[in-house]
């Protein structure tokens, strides 16, 4: 959406709109960091807008390129590399390291390790939603024709330290118990005949007790 149009909108809408000059912007992508200077709408509202809970301003760009989906001034294609490395390191200033030679994306750690948890906890709550509405459907749900092969089910668990406390302050404890399942169709033979590639696995975690984990294979 253009300036104009925009302007022409809110004119309409019954406000006096003047041009408030120009604001800089800058966007981290995975090409490096954008800048954008954005038009800035300074609104006076008029006898039509008063007490409708008014904005003194308008940003045509923050709508165009939708920054305000963009809390951490990054695009969604850098989360993705930015998430992918945070879990696949040991740590996340290995990740950092990862990016910057990599990507030359100059992240801190902190950052990373702030945009890795915000994501992972709206993937959490979206897998556990899902597991949820589909869980109860289970056993209501026809038979349906056998394939051919073998479903293998790997499962192992490990106790791990979480931030939580006991009464006497000391951290508490908890089971993190994770799963892998393949088909058989799946399998790839090495030339030896010793090893196999795995095209396709799914996995699952969770901290829950056995039948919150079950929920999620």
């Amino acid at each position: 959406m253009s300036c104009r149009v925009k302007k022409n909108e809110l004119e309409n809408a019954g406000f006096d709109v003047r041009n408030g000059g120009k604001r800089s912007y800058s966007i981290l992508t995975t090409n490096g960091e954008m800048r954008i200077q954005k038009t800035v709408l300074k609104l006076n509202p008029s006898d039509k807008t008063i007490g409708k809970n008014c904005k003194t301003e308008a940003i045509v760009m923050d709508d165009y390129f939708k920054l305000k989906q963009m809390p951490h001034k990054i695009t969604n294609e850098l989360t993705k590399e930015v998430c992918f490395w945070a879990q696949n390191q040991g740590s996340y200033e290995s990740a950092q390291e990862i990016l910057r030679n990599k990507m030359d994306i100059n992240i801190s750690d902190e950052y990373i390790r702030t945009i890795t948890m915000e994501v992972g906890e709206k993937v959490f709550d979206d897998d556990t939603k899902r597991a949820g509405d589909i869980g109860h459907l289970i056993d209501e749900m026809p038979p349906k024709p056998t394939k051919s092969g073998v479903i293998y089910v790997m499962i192992d668990g490990s106790m791990i330290n979480t931030r939580e406390k006991n009464d006497d302050g000391s951290s508490k404890w908890s089971e993190i118990k994770l799963a892998v399942f393949f088909s058989g169709n799946d399998l790839i033979a090495c030339s030896n005949g010793k090893r196999h590639i795995i095209k396709k696995k799914d996995y699952a975690v969770s901290t829950g007790d056995v039948n919150e984990f079950s929920k999620y294979l």
